[in-house]
Parts: C-alpha cells; structure tokens; sequence
C-alpha cells in the first residue's frame, strides 16, 4: 500500500483519484498532527463491505445452529444390561483431554 503527504495528495486530487480507481490500490495519506486516513475506490470499498457483512452474518448463523446443536440432542439411556457398567470419559463437545493436551497428541 502506497502513502503519501496531505499536501502532496492536494495537489493532484484528480490523479490521485484516478490512480487508485485504476491500479485498485488503496493509498495512506498522512497528516503529522493528525491520524492518516485511506482512500480507496468505491467499487472496493463496497466489495469489502459486502465481504464483512457476509462474513458477520455467516459467524452469527454458524452460533446460532451450535447453540441449537447443543439445546435440542436427544439424550440417550443405556440399555438394563449396561446401565451403570460404564464411565463416560468426555465427547465431542468435553473431550477428556485438556485443550492444553491436544497438542501432544499430534
């Protein structure tokens, strides 16, 4: 990413524009007394837009089925035969190995 001074940015806006319409290529500009800020063509600005707001929504649909995962699993009982025989050790969602572990066992 390409950077460059207020002032120098200022006296060729149209260019500067131009170029970064063109090449698709954000650029810094830079302020010393204040926090530089990014130009970027609109096609790209809505494109990143789009990606976050797909991306948002896909995290938050993806918490929404896990928590619905984990509320509605039907719950098993044992047959007679084996009812109290047995010790579960942990499952998919509380494994028996620390997190810490998992490492080690690569």
């Amino acid at each position: 990413m390409q950077a460059m001074t207020l002032n120098e940015a200022a006296q060729d806006l149209l260019n500067v524009m131009n170029k970064v319409n063109t090449n698709h290529e954000p650029l810094v500009v830079t302020y010393e007394p204040q926090k530089s800020v990014v130009i970027m063509s609109l096609d790209d600005f809505n494109a990143w837009q789009k990606t976050a707001f797909l991306s948002h929504s896909s995290t938050r649909d993806l918490r929404k089925k896990a928590g619905k995962i984990g509320t509605s699993a039907v719950q098993r009982k044992p047959s007679a035969k084996i009812a109290s025989q047995g010790k579960i050790l942990g499952d998919i969602m509380t494994p028996i190995v620390a997190t810490e572990d998992w490492s080690a066992l690569a």
